[in-house]
């Protein structure tokens, strides 16, 4: 074995079973990776699964190999205001509609954060919408649409818009 090899060249290399992206958490929490226990930190505040993380976090493509290899960094625009908005609105439409998985999917839960982050978001309006609106609540393809959808909810009746066009740093 060559002496120069690193932790991350190992984990590469190994091939006795494919890790997933949780055995890459637990390996570098356990190795006290400092931005890992960040992340496990947050997961656990919110029960957050560990792709829902990720994704709110905006971690995809190349983001994804850094993880897999210690390079991963714990970057969150959102505050715990927004977090909690987001399980707040998640919770109403539960109430409303029912359970239905796309209600925790990673893309419907960035998009209710999106929402959250435009200066002209009002909470109280929304939550009044959904109740309202809530057949309008259905399965999308992408974190844009279920923007859109959630946009217009917001929107219905609400004398200040959150436009189209804003798109926040996400």
């Amino acid at each position: 074995m060559k002496e120069d090899l690193q932790i991350s060249d190992i984990l590469i290399l190994n091939s006795a079973k494919a890790w997933g992206l949780y055995d890459y958490l637990n390996y570098f929490v356990k190795e006290n990776y400092e931005e890992y226990i960040k992340l496990k930190e947050f997961m656990d505040k919110y029960n957050f699964h560990l792709k829902q993380a990720l994704g709110l976090l905006g971690i995809k493509g190349e983001e994804v190999k850094n993880f897999k290899t210690g390079k991963f960094k714990f970057e969150s625009i959102y505050e715990d205001t927004h977090i909690d908005c987001c399980l707040k609105m998640i919770s109403t439409i539960k109430e409303m509609i029912g359970y239905k998985n796309y209600i925790e999917s990673s893309r419907f839960f960035q998009a209710c954060a999106k929402l959250t982050l435009h200066p002209d978001f009002n909470f109280d309006k929304l939550i009044y919408n959904i109740r309202v609106l809530s057949s309008r609540i259905c399965p999308k393809t992408c974190v844009e649409e279920y923007y859109q959808m959630l946009r217009e909810i917001h929107n219905f009746k609400n004398p200040i818009k959150i436009d189209k066009e804003y798109d926040p740093e996400v």
